[in-house]
């Protein structure tokens, strides 16, 4: 957006505040990045929060196209906290829900964490047992319950999901490499996304899915033992969750096992209610 984007240089740190930054080893970019949602916040809700002591902060004639001079500095709270926090994580802090083509809140987003993570979590040895020096699986599905046990969710979840994603891949077996996915999967969980997307399924269910085909490989490949797997799948599944799986679509088809496994979770979730 092109409001935006002059909001942005709008609000970059000048004098005093950009020195005491410099100092501090802090970018810009995230700085003033969050001086904008805190000005987009105190807009959305005609409140203006406190204002930091320096004079120098003001909005730029583009950002009083919305309206003149909306904030006319951002707030010291905000400014301190931009020095820690990425933009992400300034909205998670003023937000409990995150919008898109419908609302996820921070409770509903635990509760898909917490059933990814379960899942997750009963797998990991499988990795571990085949990589005991790889602690990168073991991080992400930390990080994974300390959102789940209510820790906002942080740059934590999004860097320990991919370094487990990345394990994966270099897992030698497919066992293993399900057992890494699957926590990297649980960590991602707090930041699923609001969007009416088939995929997103996968952020929900895939972790099942793969535990399910774990537990066929070493049956010796044998699809009954998938099939129960996902039965108790089914039966851990709270109401919540069911209702916020039917806000997205069906599971994506697909002639893998992984797929044919999450679409039969997915449509026997969907026809339990």
């Amino acid at each position: 957006m092109i409001w935006m984007s002059a909001a942005f240089e709008a609000a970059r740190p000048q004098g005093r505040d950009a020195r005491f930054l410099e100092q501090k080893g802090c970018g810009f970019k995230s700085v003033y990045r969050s001086y904008v949602v805190s000005a987009v916040t105190a807009h959305a809700s005609d409140l203006f929060i406190l204002r930091p002591p320096y004079p120098e902060f003001s909005c730029g004639a583009s950002w009083g196209r919305m309206r003149r001079k909306i904030v006319q500095a951002a707030s010291t709270f905000a400014w301190r906290l931009a020095i820690r926090w990425d933009a992400s994580e300034m909205l998670d802090f003023m937000t409990t829900t995150v919008s898109g083509d419908f609302e996820l809140t921070m409770d509903e987003l635990r509760v898909v964490a917490r059933y990814v993570a379960e899942t997750a979590q009963e797998v990991l040895p499988v990795f571990e047992d085949a990589n005991p020096g790889d602690s990168r699986p073991r991080a992400a599905l930390d990080a994974a319950w300390e959102f789940v046990n209510g820790a906002r969710r942080t740059k934590l979840q999004r860097v320990t999901s991919l370094d487990a994603h990345r394990a994966a891949k270099e897992a030698s077996t497919e066992a293993s490499r399900l057992a890494a996915r699957a926590a990297g999967d649980a960590a991602s969980a707090a930041y699923l996304h609001p969007i009416a997307k088939a995929h997103q399924v996968g952020h929900i269910l895939r972790a099942a899915a793969s535990a399910a085909r774990i537990a066929e490989i070493n049956a010796g490949d044998d699809p009954e033992v998938g099939n129960k797997m996902i039965e108790q799948a089914r039966q851990r599944a709270t109401p919540v969750l069911i209702d916020i799986l039917e806000r997205y679509p069906l599971a994506p088809a697909g002639k893998n096992r992984i797929a044919q496994l999450m679409t039969t979770l997915d449509d026997s979730l969907r026809a339990s209610r």
